[in-house]
């Protein structure tokens, strides 16, 4: 129980945990299960992620003491001097040389500038299906935009520095989706992966909505065929008399991260800015999550449990029987009605 508290602690980055916490109402994700499992192996126990899923507390980890088998992760066999690549140096999927060929010609820099390749997660499957789907329609509603405001040019260059060295750290933000010509879409990661900058210069709004007129510029979809998946795009705020204030569309795929995942990037950049990157954690391979996600359990295990649980289940889900999907959602009006007490009871 020591050791598992200790161990939840450093992983969540908490002073204390009691043996009755629970590792997901502490800010534990799946994500950071996988970090979990691995750290709590080098330490000489092993659970599960998942005996971790249910039982998240370290009194009911220690009761159960680690049940399940622990799944170990295929290590990655791409030297990081290769420049040619073979199907056994790809662990975690089954390709040709036909495949590896049409691969490393995708990829910019071929060979030598692939780290790894395996296939996407679960949930990353859904995403690309639809992405697939908008992308006929010219657009992708899984593009994530955000916009930041700076005082100073200089301020936007130092950030896009940072940018880059965040992505220079975590393979995820080094990967493309490749599928055309392939048995199976593949996550290719790069060993280098330049952030695309744009500048745009934007005419004066009477309205004032500067942000909106920004996001309009950018493309309405993205190559995730190109590493990385995600791109800034700059000008100046022309609500600012002076012409010191810039504005940043910081464009990411959510392919790669979803909100969680861009406050750790916004830590993480925050603290290049601050001259604090040594004291980053060591970035968790993106690899051991599609490992665990992907082999861990069995496609048959999976299937047996959807349809024990949702067997009965005939609707589509479908909120109302809607099943179109209105693009990004941005041309959808909004109301709001106010219900009666009883009503609402």
């Amino acid at each position: 129980e020591q050791l598992l508290c200790e161990t939840f602690a450093d992983i969540l980055g908490l002073e204390r945990v009691g043996i009755d916490d629970n590792f997901f109402e502490l800010g534990g994700h799946s994500l950071l299960a996988v970090t979990l499992t691995e750290r709590l192996r080098s330490r000489g126990m092993s659970v599960s992620v998942r005996a971790l899923f249910q039982t998240p507390t370290p009194a009911g980890l220690a009761a159960a003491d680690g049940a399940g088998p622990v799944f170990v992760v295929p290590e990655n066999r791409i030297p990081g001097d290769a420049t040619v690549l073979t199907p056994e140096m790809v662990t975690l999927a089954e390709l040709t040389p036909a495949d590896l060929d049409r691969i490393v010609e995708a990829v910019p820099g071929g060979a030598a500038n692939i780290a790894d390749i395996y296939p996407l997660a679960p949930l990353q499957e859904g995403i690309f299906f639809h992405h697939l789907l908008d992308a006929e329609q010219g657009r992708d509603v899984y593009i994530v935009p955000t916009v930041l405001g700076f005082d100073s040019r200089q301020r936007v260059d130092d950030f896009v520095t940072a940018l880059q060295s965040v992505v220079d750290r975590h393979d995820i933000l080094r990967t493309a989706v490749l599928w055309e010509n392939l048995s199976q879409p593949l996550q290719v990661v790069q060993r280098q992966a330049t952030l695309p900058v744009h500048e745009v210069t934007l005419a004066p709004t009477t309205d004032g909505d500067t942000p909106a007129q920004l996001l309009a510029a950018c493309p309405a979809s993205m190559d995730i065929r190109l590493a990385p998946m995600l791109d800034v795009t700059i000008t100046q705020d022309t609500r600012d008399a002076d012409g010191d204030r810039w504005l940043m569309a910081l464009r990411t795929h959510h392919l790669t991260r979803d909100h969680q995942a861009l406050e750790i990037l916004l830590d993480e950049v925050r603290a290049h800015l601050e001259h604090q990157e040594a004291g980053l954690a060591e970035p968790a391979p993106y690899r051991d999550f599609v490992a665990y996600s992907r082999l861990a359990v069995s496609p048959e295990q999976h299937r047996a449990y959807f349809e024990r649980v949702l067997g009965d289940v005939e609707e589509p889900t479908a909120p109302y029987g809607v099943m179109d999907t209105h693009g990004d959602g941005s041309g959808t009006g909004e109301a709001v009605l106010a219900l009666a007490a009883d009503t609402a009871e």
